[in-house]
């Protein structure tokens, strides 16, 4: 039965291992993997614990895979290896015995789920100690031992982020622990904690474990600046407060996404009427729509997780921005720009990488635009799209997402059916500007170059150069102008606006 279970998703990884390492090595899978693999998930990475030297297993493995090689700790004899096996990146660590023997290590371990060992060269053989197969039975989240969380107090987010992935109750008396460990947290690294927290967002059912790690004190850990966010009432047709507006965003964007990007029929969920339209308006887009998500701005963050953080903070910015007018309604007039600046900030404090910081931040600018750019009851035309992706790029697609679930977010209830079509066929507009007629909306040929332009109508170089080519390409995108010719008559014009050159008098 382990046998099986050990080969689970991973099976030409782990036997490659087996040949690498000699039989006579004392080397142990411990950890996710084993109990992934006890749930019938697939791991993607592997822990590996054995007594004595580390480094030249590890290195081993490295050198014969092709992979790369990390020391995360010389000290306490932690080495890393990433591979990556048919288009999966794995992360194979190895990890000297912090303990005497195997037992006392596996006790030393984060919970009893997680304290599970198999042997590599004989999965027949596993150690299990605190009878952590029993507790993934029962669903039951248990530490190790009372001082779990105050040893490692990234635990606690874990502990989150572990009873949704695997619907698990948290043992008694675990919440006094989490809580008494929680101040802690100010000591742990940036990066762990957000590592943790992102795995919430790539987990199931994100909101939850967002309002989760809020109720245990958690959250202000993390993204302080969304304490604010509670109470702060906005005007109809809106019925939540910002704060849970915002996890209704969360939880409508992860269905959203997940109905395009989770692997199976795209109308699987059928029963959801708004989603069944979705996939009726949008499903054409569906396999550009999983290569843009599995681009990802950085490999150990998936673009998916950086969309949700960025419906997470989309209204971060109201708090700062409120105001009633003289008629009563609640204003938040400047929220995108103010939350733009939150965003930056927040990106920098979370240690994200540039390319993420500006994503969010694009996200927080933007996310109105697919609402507001034009009338109600109209279309976007060609030239607000080639406007609407020179500001965003391919964040734009994010947006295009956040916007929809910000539109199913307004109330607690579904949206009345027309309108929900309405908002669906604008939204492919946008969506068909960057897949499908990107060549001609977004991108067009200007029909002319700079050197062109001051060659013909003998000019220097300047602004007036760029300004003339940022027309034309605007120009080319709505379908005013088709060729040379076009372009150069509408330069003409541009150029010898007489109202140009009484402004710059």
């Amino acid at each position: 039965m382990m046998e099986s279970q050990l080969n689970t998703g991973n099976a030409s990884l782990v036997s490659r291992l087996r040949e690498i390492i000699t039989p006579e090595t004392e080397i142990w899978l411990v950890g996710g993997a084993v109990r992934d693999q006890l749930s019938g998930k697939t791991s993607h990475d592997l822990d590996f614990v054995l007594p004595g030297n580390v480094r030249p297993v590890a290195r081993q493995v490295a050198d014969s895979m092709g992979g790369a090689f990390f020391a995360l700790d010389e000290e306490r004899g932690m080495y890393r290896v990433l591979q990556k096996e048919e288009n999966q990146l794995y992360v194979i660590d190895f990890c000297r015995l912090q303990a005497d023997s195997l037992k006392d290590d596996l006790a030393l371990r984060d919970f009893t789920i997680n304290a599970i060992a198999v042997k590599l060269h004989d999965p027949s053989q596993w150690l299990d100690p605190l009878n952590g197969r029993q507790d993934l039975k029962d669903r039951i989240l248990r530490p190790c031992s009372p001082g779990a969380f105050t040893g490692d107090p990234v635990r606690t987010i874990r502990a989150v982020r572990l009873s949704l992935e695997f619907g698990l109750h948290l043992a008694p008396g675990v919440i006094d622990l989490i809580r008494e460990a929680v101040p802690l947290l100010d000591g742990v690294s940036t990066e762990r904690k957000r590592d943790e927290f992102f795995k919430i967002l790539e987990g199931i059912n994100p909101a939850s474990g967002i309002r989760l790690l809020y109720s245990l004190r958690i959250l202000e850990k993390l993204i302080p600046e969304l304490l604010a966010l509670r109470d702060v009432q906005q005007p109809p047709p809106h019925t939540m407060d910002v704060w849970n507006h915002s996890l209704a965003v969360v939880s409508h964007l992860d269905r959203l996404l997940d109905l395009f990007l989770a692997p199976g029929d795209l109308l699987k969920d059928g029963g959801n009427l708004m989603l069944g339209l979705t996939a009726g308006k949008l499903g054409k887009f569906q396999p550009a729509l999983v290569k843009h998500f599995s681009d990802a701005l950085n490999p150990f963050r998936s673009r998916r997780s950086l969309c949700l953080l960025g419906g997470l903070l989309h209204d971060i910015g109201k708090p700062a921005t409120q105001t009633v007018g003289s008629d009563g309604r609640i204003h938040f007039y400047g929220h995108e720009r103010a939350g733009a600046d939150m965003a930056d900030r927040i990106g920098k404090s979370l240690a994200l990488s540039e390319a993420e910081t500006q994503a969010l931040v694009t996200m927080t600018l933007h996310h109105i635009d697919p609402h507001f750019v034009a009338p109600e009851d109209s279309k976007p035309s060609r030239k607000l799209i080639y406007r609407y992706y020179r500001l965003t790029r391919d964040t734009g697609v994010d947006i295009c997402f956040i916007g929809l679930a910000d539109y199913l977010s307004r109330t607690e209830y579904p949206p009345e059916q027309d309108a929900w079509i309405k908002e669906l066929d604008r939204i492919a507009i946008y969506l068909e500007g960057w897949f499908i007629q990107r060549k001609s909306w977004v991108e067009p040929e200007r029909f002319l170059s700079g050197d062109e332009l001051m060659s013909v109508f003998n000019l220097s170089p300047g602004k007036l150069i760029g300004d003339v080519l940022d027309q034309l390409k605007e120009a080319a995108a709505s379908g005013e102008i088709t060729n040379r010719e076009e372009a150069l008559e509408m330069a003409k014009v541009i150029i010898f606006n007489p109202a140009r050159e009484s402004d710059e008098d």
